[in-house]
C-alpha cells in the first residue's frame, strides 16, 4: 500500500561530517529485554519512520510511505530530494551513546543521510553527528556511530534533540528509522551536604544526595542520614516504591 502526500522542499541542505561505522545488512540483536534503569546499561530507542514529519509543504514535492507485502514500511520523497525531521522523547540526564541510521539504499550516487542535532530549547542547534547509507554499499541495513564523545545529555527543560533526515528523490534511497542508545546518570553532587553525617567529603555523598533530591528518603532525623545504621525491610520497601514510581491501578 501506497500513501502519498503532495508537498514542497524549502530547507537547503548543509552537509557535515561525522563518525561512522559500515553498514551492515544483518546486526547482532542487544538484550533481549533492554534494561531501562542502571548506569552501566544501554538503553535503546527506536524512532520509526512514520514518526518523522516531512519539512516543507507545498510546491509539487511528493512525500511517499512505502508499505510492502513483506511488511517492510519506509519513506522516501520524489521526483527530488526531500527532508523529514523529528525530536526522540528521552529521560533527562541520559547521555546519548549510540545513534544508528536503518535504510535501503540502491542508488550508486545519492545516500539517505540522517543528522543528530543538539539544540536548545528555542531550537538553535550545534554541530550535527552525521550518518550516510554509504551509496548502495548494501542495499538493506544500517550505518551506527558510538556517540559517547558527543557529550550530548538529555535536559527536556532547556535543551532538544532533533533528527533530520535527508532522501536523495527517489525509492532507491529510502528510511525505516533510527535508533539512540543512552546511559541513565546519577545527578551530580550539590555544592553542600544536607545530611551532617555525609559530608561533600564520603564517597557516598553523591548517591546519599540524589536519594534526597529524588525524595526517596528524608534521612534519620535530626539532620542525619546515619549511613551506618542497619536498613529494615520496612525501609526498603518505601526506598524501592519511591525510587520505581511502583503505583497500583
Amino acid at each position: 500500500m501506497k500513501t502519498t502526500i503532495r508537498l514542497s522542499l524549502c530547507l537547503a541542505i548543509v552537509l557535515t561530517s561525522g563518525p561512522l561505522c559500515g553498514q551492515e545488512s544483518r546486526k547482532n540483536a542487544p538484550a533481549a529485554r533492554p534494561k531501562t534503569y542502571g548506569i552501566d546499561q544501554v538503553s535503546y530507542y527506536r524512532m520509526a519512520a512514520s514518526e518523522f514529519g516531512p519539512v516543507a509543504t507545498a510546491g509539487g514535492l511528493l512525500y511517499n510511505d512505502e508499505f510492502y507485502g513483506n511488511g517492510s514500511f519506509q519513506r522516501y520523497t520524489s521526483p527530488y530530494p526531500g527532508q523529514f525531521l523529528a525530536s526522540p522523547h528521552l529521560p533527562s540526564g541520559a547521555v546519548l551513546t549510540y545513534f544508528e541510521l536503518d535504510s535501503c539504499d540502491t542508488d550508486p550516487v545519492n545516500d539517505v543521510v540522517a543528522r543528530l542535532y543538539p539544540c536548545d530549547d528555542l531550537g538553535t542547534c550545534g554541530s550535527p553527528v552525521q550518518l550516510n547509507s554509504s551509496n548502495n554499499a548494501i542495499p538493506c541495513g544500517y550505518t551506527s556511530a558510538d556517540v559517547s564523545a558527543s557529550g550530548i545529555q538529555v535536559d527536556n527543560y532547556r535543551n532538544q534533540i532533533t533528527i533530520l533526515i535527508d532522501t536523495s528523490g527517489s525509492e532507491s534511497a529510502r528510511f525505516a528509522g533510527v535508533i539512540l542508545g543512552y546511559k541513565l546518570q546519577v545527578s551530580p553532587a550539590p555544592q553542600f551536604a544536607d545530611f551532617d553525617d555525609v559530608p561533600t567529603s564520603s564517597p557516598q555523598f553523591q548517591f546519599v544526595e540524589a536519594l534526597f533530591a529524588s525524595g526517596i528518603t528524608a534521612g534519620c532525623g535530626s539532620g542525619n542520614y546515619c549511613p551506618n545504621a542497619p536498613l529494615t525491610r520496612g525501609q526498603m520497601a518505601v526506598f524501592l516504591a519511591k525510587a520505581l514510581g511502583l503505583q497500583w491501578p
